[in-house]
């Protein structure tokens, strides 16, 4: 008999004569009721359960493979003649036991799972169904993900050791039960190092997790990474389903006590911490959530430290640090705004603390993908006072001017600002089309755009991907003066897009960004 499917046996299965057999392939699976083996051979390479509570598993052929066993009942193991189950005898398990023949675990799902030992790997994604018993072990998911469809179902017995592993790029999933209850991801790198979730409304969605080492100014593209002033991990989220209301995120770490590994980097002060996020995909610098800034670290080695959003987007990594100190990044901005005052723009600007802040560079641009360098405005160097910054430009594009700060280190590093965009007039020229403004942008389902007329027309507006291909297009009747445009954009995909114009009176265009 060859199993490469799923298979549950409510009869006995019986093996006799030297030559018959039972195989489980990879990915397959086999329940058994009762087995009676007095030959042939039992090679198991994916999943065997024997999920009878009242009938016997006896056996004269060892149980060989690189699959998993699950003993339920360990009193109904009969094996004879020395056989063994995956190299283990029966005293050498006990009930609800999980039997390994390899340590890279290539089962795609388990009812349940207890480990049993260290040095397991996943080679293939795995879901447990019911309940998850780390057992003061870990597993390495290396690029797999773990699930666990219910969050609360997990067991710890409370060591620093006993954690899913995430060195790689696999993720642990889990699915909130209820709203305004704690949910543990159970994850690790060295040592345990958890995330806890709490919302106000986000029950049923489920979330990727991971943690991984080292924090960076740019961690899009792994630039700057953080030496002192940090805690030295970075906890990664991503919700499946879109949600508002408040969540609150809380990241544990480790000061060294107990044999597990310092995550705190030279100068990080518990005393006053600020956790911090970056958005990917939109984010240009870490930003706190407003309120948690500068507050004590709780607990005793484990810390921990909260921050608080207001809900999340699905399909968005959101990542997550500490810092503490002057700053672990160079310059945190506390606002950034333009607006248009008559035939000028006027750009400010604000940070709460700086450090080895050289200079700020004014970059302006028409489409928002191509920048040319205005002007320079000096920094204020190391400073934990609050400043402020005002530039003017003279000189705007008519229509749409996009801005953005890039802010430079006297060594050299620099990282940039968000991106704001103000509507200019060039001259005394009030004429042609303009884009005004595209709310919100990001956005996720609809487009409003806001946008200026000199003559009354018909107004078509194209989305073209960044490559140049046209993905939409819709047209709109406008009278002279402002005009506004809802556009629902909910089956275009995720990513960057050019938004364009088109009337006699002119042509404009905005770049567009779906969450």
């Amino acid at each position: 008999i060859n199993y490469a499917g799923e298979f549950v046996s409510t009869k006995k299965i019986k093996v006799e004569g030297s030559s018959s057999g039972i195989t489980v392939n990879a990915g397959g699976y086999l329940y058994i009721t009762e087995l009676e083996a007095d030959a042939g051979s039992i090679v198991n390479n994916g999943y065997i359960e024997h999920i009878s509570g009242s009938k016997n598993l006896k056996t004269k052929s060892s149980i060989t493979g690189d699959g998993v066993f699950y003993v339920n009942k360990t009193s109904k193991l009969k094996l004879k003649s020395g056989a063994k189950i995956h190299g283990k005898t029966k005293s050498d398990v006990s009930n609800d036991y999980f039997i390994t023949g390899n340590d890279t675990l290539k089962v795609l799902r388990l009812p349940m799972f207890k480990l049993e030992k260290d040095g397991l790997y996943l080679g293939e994604d795995l879901e447990v169904e019911d309940t998850l018993n780390l057992n003061g072990h870990r597993i390495d998911i290396l690029t797999k993900n773990f699930k666990l469809p219910k969050s609360h179902s997990f067991k710890r017995n409370g060591n620093n050791s006993e954690y899913i592993q995430t060195t790689n790029s696999g993720k642990y999933k889990f699915v909130v039960i209820h709203n305004d209850e704690d949910h543990v991801a159970p994850i690790g790198r060295n040592p345990y190092l958890p995330i806890v979730l709490n919302c106000e409304d986000c029950e049923g969605v489920e979330f990727a997790t991971a943690v991984t080492q080292n924090i960076y100014l740019n961690p899009e593209t792994l630039t700057g990474e953080q030496t002192s002033l940090a805690v030295g991990e970075t906890w990664r989220l991503i919700p499946t389903q879109t949600f508002t209301g408040n969540v609150t995120i809380t990241f544990q770490w480790n000061n060294g006590a107990g044999g597990t590994t310092n995550s705190e980097l030279t100068s990080f002060t518990r005393a006053n911490c600020t956790p911090i996020y970056w958005v990917v995909g939109s984010s240009t610098n870490w930003q706190s959530d407003g309120v948690n800034q500068n507050v004590a670290a709780q607990g005793s080695d484990p810390y921990s430290v909260s921050i608080s959003l207001n809900g999340m987007t699905a399909g968005t990594e959101y990542l997550f640090g500490v810092k503490s100190g002057a700053s672990a990044l160079p310059v945190e901005f506390t606002h950034f705004n333009a607006t248009s005052q008559g035939t000028t723009n006027h750009l400010n600007w604000g940070t709460s603390m700086e450090e080895n802040n050289d200079k700020f560079e004014v970059q302006r641009s028409k489409d928002g993908f191509k920048w040319e360098k205005l002007a320079e405005v000096k920094g204020h160097g190391t400073t934990q006072n609050p400043q402020e910054y005002n530039w003017v430009d003279e000189s705007p594009l008519n229509g749409t001017n996009f801005y953005r700060l890039r802010q430079v280190d006297f060594d050299g590093k620099f990282e940039f600002s968000n991106v704001v965009s103000v509507n200019g007039v060039a001259g005394e020229n009030t004429d042609g089309l303009i884009i005004g403004a595209v709310y919100p942008n990001p956005m996720i389902t609809d487009a409003n755009i806001k946008f200026k007329l000199g003559n009354e027309d018909q107004v078509e507006f194209q989305l073209f991907s960044i490559s140049g291909s046209l993905i939409k297009s819709t047209t709109s009747q406008a009278l002279t003066g402002e005009n506004n445009l809802n556009w629902n954009l909910a089956d275009i995909e995720t990513g960057n897009y050019i938004l364009v114009a088109k009337s006699a009176n002119g042509t404009d265009k905005i770049k567009l960004v779906k969450q």
